[in-house]
């Protein structure tokens, strides 16, 4: 479970942060483009603070729910007036036993799980999709990625296509889509998390913190316009430090 403070921190950069607005947009337009309507039934897992669930309530999306173990994002999220449950997301199902969702969404919490966990969250998600629902991921991807900011959030593992793929085999979640991204600013990412692990190999006291923090204002649009641009490019990005894949229910 992710530490309280790191929460809250995140809380606070969800509306402006330029991953989260790539993030986020990035899930409305899987909505749009499958033509989930407004009324449709939406879970969002490990929801946090409620960021994403605010902004699509903010673009019209109406019968959102979200589940989160810890006490602290719950409440988070009530302060928006969002309907969230407090309860593990592996069992998920048993909280909503007479329900079923059109599409349900899981970002950035897969890393928590165990093997077992992950294959028991996947049965889950596919037992409770409706027929043509969809399931939305993102998880963080590539060992070579992986620095301070794993370790501040929680990050015990980092996923692969391969993975994903293996923990929906015996299950009706087709693959709709994936790619790596931020794949432009894969470069820069890679730099700063290999400064960090020699950094932390140099100095065993460095302060271990999460990568967000304040930036610039014209940094931050520019980060934000340069992840809204490769999403233009006319192949599929295969390289980044996350993981965003889309399955639909057959």
């Amino acid at each position: 479970m992710m530490h309280a403070g790191e929460i809250l921190r995140m809380a606070y950069f969800e509306k402006h942060f330029w991953w989260y607005k790539c993030l986020h947009s990035r899930v409305r337009d899987v909505l749009v483009q499958n033509e989930i309507k407004s009324q449709a039934k939406i879970l969002d897992l490990a929801c946090g603070s409620g960021g994403l669930m605010l902004y699509l309530k903010n673009q019209g999306y109406t019968n959102l729910q979200g589940v989160d173990i810890s006490v602290t994002a719950v409440n988070l999220c009530n302060d928006k007036k969002l309907q969230v449950i407090m309860g593990d997301m592996t069992h998920f199902h048993e909280y909503f036993l007479e329900d079923t969702f059109d599409v349900i969404i899981c970002n950035d919490a897969l890393y928590f799980l165990s093997e077992g966990e992950k294959r028991q969250l996947f049965k889950a998600i596919s037992n409770k999709l409706n027929p043509g629902g969809l399931c939305i991921m993102n998880a963080p991807a590539l060992k070579l990625f992986k620095g301070k900011h794993d370790e501040s959030v929680g990050i015990y593992h980092r996923t692969n296509k391969r993975e994903l793929n293996q923990l929906t085999h015996d299950t009706p979640l087709y693959k709709q889509w994936d790619c790596h991204w931020p794949f432009l600013l894969s470069p820069l990412i890679l730099t700063s998390r290999l400064k960090q692990k020699i950094s932390q190999n140099l100095f065993k006291n460095t302060e271990v913190t999460s990568d967000l923090y304040p930036l610039p204002s014209w940094l931050n649009a520019c980060f934000y316009a340069i992840t809204q641009f490769e999403r233009k490019l006319p192949f599929q990005t295969n390289f980044g430090s996350s993981l965003f894949t889309i399955w639909k229910k057959i």
